[in-house]
């Protein structure tokens, strides 16, 4: 039986790998149904998402309302009763229309940072890694994040068009993706211009700050996308990446390196982004069965292999 290349089946392979470990994922058979080695202490394993349908998605608010309200109440039950007691049975309706107008007003980084307030109740969107595990409440806030994925997501109140993967923090909209496989004859460049070309900017989804990054994915692609930096530290970045996915990754020594526009050096050697992000590392890398995988392209990623 040939094996099934279809774009279909790499969003299936990538939605499994993301699922793989949450109460979503589907059962292991074969030889993969018992874990080789156990994990070193302390380390994390991928996935844990959630699968959620198209039909969740709210198109006017950009949110996954579900789990934004799952997440608040799980970890801040007392701010929302707050909450409740001032708006009654319309709480739901007016926290999520004010979490919309804030994300569309500072963007949804600032608000997954910083949170937002809403009528003297202050509420968390996230709760991000903790420094130790000393303290057993901060763990489980941690652990009380949902990361959701929903595939063929339809983002328009004016048509039917859709992304073919979006990520979401605890409801909030962070990484979209369009998957291309050069077997079927795309390549990222397909789905660069399909982002060029098809995605209307002026869509609520696609307006500035309501993502981290809209990312475009190739299976078997040729180059390997990665952020920009000096030619020493990227040397230093491919030997990480060889070691870590058991691949060779042959380096293009001698390239001219410039640095991206809109970036500048902190004094330690690191890129930082407008925003202030460090852009060391690949925001989201899923490899396939065979090792090979393509990290997020934009104007701000460079390539380094052919």
């Amino acid at each position: 039986m040939s094996p099934d290349i279809s774009e279909r089946s790499f969003e299936e392979a990538i939605e499994q790998a993301l699922l793989e470990g949450g109460p979503d994922a589907p059962p292991r058979t074969g030889p993969m149904a018992a874990r080789e080695e156990p994990l070193p202490s302390g380390a994390h394993l991928p996935g844990g998402y959630h699968r959620r349908r198209p039909e969740d998605y709210d198109r006017a608010l950009c949110l996954l309302p579900r789990d934004v309200v799952d997440f608040v109440l799980a970890t801040q039950p007392r701010e929302w009763q707050r909450l409740k007691a001032h708006y009654g049975h319309e709480v739901e309706c007016r926290f999520l229309r004010r979490l919309s107008s804030e994300i569309e007003s500072r963007g949804a980084l600032d608000v997954l940072r910083q949170g937002i307030k809403d009528s003297g109740c202050r509420f968390r969107l996230a709760f991000f890694r903790p420094a130790s595990g000393l303290n057993k409440e901060i763990q489980r806030l941690y652990r009380a994040n949902i990361f959701s994925v929903v595939r063929q997501l339809r983002y328009s109140d004016q048509h039917e068009k859709s992304l073919d993967l979006v990520l979401f923090l605890n409801g909030i909209p962070i990484f979209t993706a369009e998957l291309k496989n050069p077997l079927t004859g795309q390549t990222v460049e397909d789905a660069i211009h399909q982002y060029k070309t098809d995605r209307d900017p002026r869509e609520p989804l696609f307006r500035y700050g309501r993502c981290l990054a809209h990312t475009r994915r190739a299976l078997q692609n040729r180059r390997l996308l990665l952020p920009a930096h000096p030619p020493r530290k990227r040397s230093r970045l491919i030997s990480q990446l060889a070691a870590e996915y058991q691949c060779s990754i042959p380096d293009q020594r001698g390239l001219p390196w410039r640095h991206p526009p809109a970036h500048s050096f902190n004094g330690q050697g690191e890129s930082r982004t407008a925003s202030g992000l460090p852009s060391a590392s690949p925001i989201l890398a899923i490899p396939t069965t065979q090792r090979q995988f393509a990290a997020p392209s934009s104007p701000r990623f460079a390539p380094l292999v052919p």
